[in-house]
């Protein structure tokens, strides 16, 4: 294929000529000094079919593998399952006006739009979320220029519904083995009221760049790039293998489960029977009566020079083969196998399991990208909420993954009430301040009403004089004395 063509075939985009040119990759040569190892590797990076390109494949195998469903899905839910923590230093946004807008931010459907375009980003490899304010969506959304109150629609897309109007492919150095001129923006383009010449296709619809966040997948090797036209890969890539291996094993052991019993049936006379035509019918029609015989009246009726017996077949090892493959498909997910299968690992004990699982979440899905993607939204729900936004910059936490027991949970709610009422004794915090930090950690099953709370702790009335009683007098410890002398 030569470089004029490809550079067609990439520009015109069709789904069947969007995998792997026949002549892109030059076959890996196979040298007499390679060893068997390096023969071994060699072959398993010897397969250029790219899988994100093949968005059917990748539709059907969501909707039909629950597994696929799983190792897709899990990490993303997870990490929002709780929503997402939103802070500023700007004392004009008060706890409970943050809680408004965390209440906003899930009456939106902002969080579900979000989550859903990160779980396309991981299934394709890209995704991308829509904003509409109600105004032509080729026009730049202008933070400044949203109301209070303003109704604001967000829909999620996979990459397959929206495309990029400026992925292009102007020209191929004869010198280089890339494409040159290919424009995308490696920073985020969620820049509000930001004149620029960049847009988005969907359902026909000239999208600006302000009004399309992108989420792109697991990103791939710069020669690999262009065939992915600036998107990233599939979650599905990197567990091709693991997942052959998984599916030979299921389709391996249902045949052996049909297969489970095998009937043998010892005719006299078989192999003559079968140099002639009729003989051979003749012996096929009396297996098929012996075998409804058998399946019909739990019986058998044959011949007293035939014989019959039965073969069970042992699924020795299958077990420990199954465990093996689902290790290997769980350590090329980073996920432990109590979360992708829901059973026990062998390997780790739970503790370990759940701390690797947590570091996978944050490091791929609680991403920098992630927190400004989400700072970004967070300024329009401020402008929809409050009609202002915070002067101070927002910052976005996440609760943490682990989720504690109910003993672990009231321990913490203590630990954290003690904490509250040391700062109120202190005076580092008004009444006020603590029960809205009280509210916030949720240290009441209801929340307390913080206009009924006063302004400043009420003076304490003083202790009353009470004599001591702990002497066998009765009497403080002066009348003891005067005792003690007249004695």
């Amino acid at each position: 294929m030569t470089r004029k063509k490809l550079k067609k075939v990439i520009n015109n985009s069709t789904l069947s000529e969007l995998s792997v040119p026949n002549n892109f990759f030059v076959p890996l040569p196979v040298n007499t000094n390679y060893n068997t190892d390096a023969i071994t590797v060699i072959q398993a990076a010897s397969q250029p079919y790219i899988f994100s390109n093949n968005f059917w494949v990748l539709n059907y195998l969501y909707k039909n593998e629950g597994i696929v469903q799983t190792f897709v899905d899990l990490p993303v839910d997870d990490s929002f399952r709780n929503g997402y923590i939103v802070d500023t230093a700007d004392k004009e946004f008060t706890p409970k006006e943050l809680m408004q807008l965390h209440d906003w931010i899930e009456d939106s459907g902002l969080l579900k739009a979000y989550i859903n375009a990160t779980k396309w980003a991981r299934l394709f490899g890209g995704g991308a979320l829509i904003i509409s304010d109600g105004r032509a969506l080729d026009k730049p959304l202008i933070l400044d220029e949203i109301k209070k109150g303003q109704n604001i629609e967000f829909k999620d897309v996979s990459l397959w519904e929206i495309s990029q109007y400026n992925t292009t492919y102007e020209s191929w150095d004869g010198n280089k083995n890339i494409v040159e001129g290919f424009k995308t923006d490696s920073k985020p383009t969620n820049n509000f009221g930001k004149k620029g010449n960049e847009y988005f296709f969907w359902q026909g619809q000239k999208v600006h760049k302000s009004r399309a966040l992108k989420i792109d997948g697991k990103t791939p090797p710069p020669q690999l790039r262009p065939l992915l036209r600036g998107w990233g890969m599939s979650v599905i890539e990197k567990v091709i293998k693991p997942l052959a291996n998984y599916y030979k094993l299921n389709d391996m052991t249902a045949n052996y489960i049909d297969q489970a019993k095998i009937d043998i049936f010892k005719f006299a006379g078989l192999n003559e029977a079968f140099e002639t035509d009729a003989g051979a019918t003749a012996v096929q029609t009396k297996a098929t009566i012996a075998g409804l015989l058998k399946g019909i009246n739990n019986g058998l009726a044959i011949d007293a020079e035939d014989d019959y017996i039965q073969k069970q077949i042992s699924f020795t090892g299958i077990p420990d083969l199954k465990e093996q493959i689902r290790i290997e498909l769980a350590c090329s997910l980073m996920f432990p196998i109590s979360k992708l299968f829901g059973t026990g690992s062998k390997v780790w004990g739970e503790a370990d399991d759940l701390e690797n699982y947590n570091s996978m979440v944050e490091s791929t899905i609680r991403t920098p990208e992630c927190r400004f993607n989400l700072k970004e939204l967070t300024l329009i729900g401020c402008r929809v909420v409050f009609g202002k936004t915070p002067k101070s910059a927002l910052r976005i936490k996440f609760p943490p993954l682990r989720v504690l027991s109910p003993l672990e949970e009231a321990k913490l709610k203590s630990q954290q009430a003690d904490l509250l009422i040391r700062f109120g004794d202190r005076q580092w915090l008004s009444p006020k301040q603590v029960i809205e930090q009280a509210n916030i950690l949720k240290l009441f099953p209801s929340e307390i009403d913080i206009e009924q709370v006063p302004e400043k702790t009420p003076p304490q009335p003083e202790p009353i004089n009470s004599k001591g009683t702990g002497d066998a007098y009765g009497d403080d410890s002066k009348q003891r004395n005067k005792l003690g002398e007249s004695s």
